[in-house]
């Protein structure tokens, strides 16, 4: 469920913008910003910090923001501490998707998350993690070829050569 909040979490700090650090040159047509930093709190108060080498949006539709190396650190003194990093990204207000790929890794309080790419649909609320998804948590750990999580509905599904280890201490 962690890489449930940061993907919403990004997912509605891009429909209200990055701030740029330094803008950097664009082709035309193109907005880019160096080292973007978008900081906020999300819907429970708890601070974030949103960060990229660099993003760009397009000025002509679909109007996507590209991200290089996002990094996400949510509630990072927290109990809920989460931090979530990815190649790269991108972000398509028309649709309200976010697509992460090029090893997408999750590391927070509950747990570790990786997956080649990502998808989340911001309308539905449902994230798709597809390639060699694995999850590991205090006593427990999944591999699966892909996962769906519905944050509406507070399920996840594995599916595709389901692995899972149950540690009893």
């Amino acid at each position: 469920m962690s890489a449930l909040l940061f993907l919403i979490v990004i997912a509605a700090a891009f429909r209200g913008g990055l701030q740029p650090s330094a803008r950097a040159s664009a082709q035309p047509g193109e907005t880019q910003l160096t080292a973007p930093r978008l900081a906020g709190a999300d819907g429970k108060g708890r601070p974030f910090v949103i960060t990229a080498v660099s993003a760009t949006r397009s000025s002509a539709p679909p109007q996507r923001i590209q991200l290089d190396h996002p990094v996400l650190v949510s509630d990072e003194q927290g109990p809920d501490n989460l931090k979530v990093v990815a190649a790269r990204g991108t972000y398509d207000p028309a649709d309200e998707k976010l697509f992460l790929e090029g090893g997408v890794s999750l590391t927070g309080a509950r747990g570790e998350f990786q997956a080649p790419s990502t998808v989340f649909d911001v309308k539905s609320g449902q994230l798709v993690g597809s390639g060699r998804v694995q999850t590991r948590a205090q006593s427990s750990e999944v591999q699966a070829r892909s996962v769906t999580a519905d944050t509406k509905n507070r399920s996840v599904t594995y599916s595709g050569g389901v692995r899972s280890r149950l540690n009893l201490d």
